[in-house]
């Protein structure tokens, strides 16, 4: 009887150590939601069109590039892969809260070098 206690609480701590934690969760979703210098650096696309389609296949949303609306995703297969340091995917919920509700979709931010 004691043993299955035992083997019950060592199993009950080690799935509890499995567990992701909101931060955690937080974490990964920020992780995904960036598409680092050093992501860029090892790229063989030529341009952030194919960057994104490749890293990050389910971005949609309108883009960005320094701050200024650009358009649709289209717009980012004329921007080298060379001439930028990062990308990031804003939420629809924080796209149009940062940009306004024509960002129902989310907004991809490129940042240039």
């Amino acid at each position: 009887m004691k043993r299955r206690s035992m083997l019950g609480a060592v199993l009950a701590l080690a799935f509890a150590g499995c567990a992701t934690t909101p931060e955690g969760q937080a974490r990964e979703r920020d992780r995904y939601n960036l598409i680092t210098a050093e992501q860029i650096a090892e790229a063989t696309q030529s341009n952030v069109l194919q960057l994104v389609r490749e890293l990050r296949p389910s971005w949609r949303g309108t883009a960005y590039l320094d701050g200024y609306r650009l358009g649709s995703m289209s717009e980012l297969a004329s921007i080298p892969v060379s001439s930028i340091r990062e990308v990031e995917y804003l939420e629809p919920i924080e796209a149009a809260a940062r940009f306004g509700i024509e960002n129902e979709g989310g907004a991809i931010l490129v940042k240039s070098r």
